[in-house]
């Protein structure tokens, strides 16, 4: 099997075809460890998950923005992800949190292709840990030689 680079801008990521997992939004392939799992009969919610990331986001000095569901009034379109997140040295970033069961949708999906038509970054996440070490990679990416 050939190794190439992921072919998302900004990703340093391996893959065996054109985009990695992370880039896909796929989960990670194996489960990332953690000092104490939760346990598998009560997994976190998305709204646990979405709210976890949210601060984690704020700590890092990113600027987040909550979108809520299409509401009653049909004010917002279906698909657009849960959090919009800007930060001064990274940009802007879409993230759609997930429950560890959680699928995205066909309207999501769509959302996602737009987003990285246009050359932004955009990230289904699955758990705190995920979205830590994506930071990781992308203070990594915007660190100078």
């Amino acid at each position: 099997m050939t190794v190439h680079r992921c072919i998302t801008p900004g990703c340093e990521h391996e893959t065996d075809g054109l985009r990695c997992a992370w880039c896909r939004g796929e989960p990670p392939a194996a489960p990332v460890p953690v000092a104490s799992p939760p346990s598998a009969s009560d997994p976190p919610r998305e709204n646990t998950v979405q709210e976890d990331c949210r601060q984690a986001l704020l700590d890092d000095g990113w600027e987040v923005y909550r979108v809520g569901q299409r509401n009653a009034r049909g004010t917002q379109d279906a698909g657009v992800s849960d959090l919009l997140c800007f930060h001064p040295a990274l940009g802007i970033w879409f993230v759609e949190a997930k429950a560890e069961d959680g699928a995205q949708s066909i309207a999501q999906r769509k959302f996602e292709i737009a987003v990285r038509a246009a050359g932004g970054r955009y990230d289904l996440i699955w758990s705190i840990e995920q979205l830590q070490l994506r930071l990781q990679v992308l203070h990594a990416a915007a660190a100078p030689c």
